[in-house]
């Protein structure tokens, strides 16, 4: 089984603001719900990437709130520990989101543990200056944007939530990490993982079955919940092998799948009720 497509496909444009760093080119872009977003491509020989934005066109915060805020719901609802996993921090729409969930229930950063991968150095960087210092460039006109935009979906003071996510990265509650390799450590288990990574044609090796094997052997704790915008034959393989049960989740906004499962020491009996309004099945 293939890969559903990964986003609906935005038109190139001359005068969409484009940066250029290292080989690698930023588009940024705004979505039908007027979020932002970024597309990237690398032409540099040996490191080629094809152009693919990160969000659908549809809307990058309505698309994230769909896919990643509901699993932040689904571990609230079990009594769950919040120890969340992110693979690909990119505009870092999921972090904000789960740390929004999280305010929202009164979490002391003491109390939640976020892990995110972001292999990109630009995005990776200038990201973690931005916590601590805004500065005049395209990416921290973006996050500052993003924080703002997850601010106002949740009701939130966007000052107040950004507070929250740099004193939990200072209190190492919130660690931002490069590239996601087989082999390395994860300094905890998870009980939600935000699998956001590009496709399998932009990130293969994210994507093949025996990366996710391992993944989830490493990373998912035993109460886990995983959930991604692909729908591929090869993560279903992988996680029904780790032990998950897979929850049917339309995609976002007309696509026909996205992925949702979970693992649990007592079997699934029922998924929240915002979860059936989501899964029903055409």
């Amino acid at each position: 089984m293939q890969a559903h497509p990964s986003r609906k496909t935005f038109p190139l444009s001359d005068n969409a603001p484009t940066y250029t760093f290292e080989g690698t080119s930023y588009q940024f872009i705004t979505t039908e719900d007027g979020s932002p977003s970024i597309r990237m491509w690398r032409s540099s020989i040996g490191a080629e990437m094809p152009a693919e934005a990160m969000h659908h066109c549809a809307g990058a915060l309505s698309e994230s709130v769909y896919i990643y805020g509901t699993l932040v719901d689904e571990v609230i609802s079990r009594g769950w520990p919040a120890r969340i996993l992110s693979v690909g921090l990119g505009c870092a729409y999921n972090e904000w989101i789960a740390l929004a969930r999280l305010l929202h229930t009164d979490c002391s950063a003491e109390s939640i543990y976020l892990e995110s991968f972001e292999a990109d150095p630009r995005l990776n960087g200038s990201f973690k200056l931005w916590l601590f210092e805004e500065f005049s460039d395209p990416f921290s006109h973006l996050y500052t944007e993003v924080v703002n935009k997850v601010s106002n979906h949740f009701g939130l003071d966007a000052q107040n939530l950004k507070t929250f996510g740099r004193n939990a990265f200072e209190k190492e509650q919130w660690r931002i990490r490069d590239r996601l390799e087989k082999g390395l450590a994860f300094h905890t288990k998870f009980t939600a993982i935000f699998f956001d990574a590009f496709s399998t044609k932009a990130t293969p090796e994210l994507w093949s079955e025996p990366f996710l094997d391992w993944f989830l052997a490493q990373a998912a704790d035993t109460n886990c919940g995983l959930s991604t915008y692909a729908a591929t034959g090869r993560l279903n393989r992988a996680l029904k092998h780790a032990g998950f049960v897979l929850v049917p989740y339309r995609g976002f906004s007309g696509k026909r799948q996205s992925t949702r499962a979970f693992r649990e020491t007592t079997p699934i009996s029922h998924v929240t009720s915002q979860a059936q309004r989501n899964t029903l099945v055409p």
